[in-house]
């Protein structure tokens, strides 16, 4: 499976579980009294152990947990299945690396990496790299990613 495809799977995924959450919920509504407005409840679901999920999540991935945890959150009663016996997806395969190109942490300790040097290892080492997404990626993963969590 191509990176994109991957992508746009797990987009396509969160999406689904988001609405099926949104369909699954009660109704909420505004009452008027007089000039007071009535704010809504949320309205708990069943949640006994007997009473089915809410909503099943398959993949059990950063996108499906992240999504899991978004809907539980929300009050959502979730089920997360996936063919794996191991949650993770591909952070589990990477053994929880990633790349981020040319962080102030590299250049601190004399580690020289750029832009180009990363684009050229992508393309040579990785599998199916896809040479548009691989420029996206090397161009902004410091900003998207280093900064981000820095």
């Amino acid at each position: 499976m191509t990176r994109r495809r991957h992508i746009s799977l797990t987009i396509v995924v969160t999406s689904v579980a988001l609405l099926a959450y949104h369909a699954l919920s009660p109704p909420h509504a505004t009452i008027e009294a007089g000039n007071e407005s009535v704010k809504p409840t949320r309205v708990d679901n069943d949640t006994t152990p007997d009473s089915p999920p809410n909503v099943i999540i398959v993949g059990a991935g950063i996108s499906g947990l992240s999504a899991a945890l978004e809907l539980g959150s929300g009050g959502a009663s979730v089920t997360v299945v996936d063919m794996s016996s191991v949650f993770g997806g591909h952070a589990v395969m990477s053994q929880g690396g990633v790349s981020v190109v040319d962080t102030p942490v590299q250049r601190e300790t004399g580690w020289q990496d750029s832009v180009e040097l990363a684009e050229r290892d992508f393309i040579e080492w990785g599998e199916d790299a896809d040479p548009e997404w691989v420029k996206y990626y090397v161009q902004n993963s410091r900003r998207d990613i280093y900064e981000w969590l820095t």
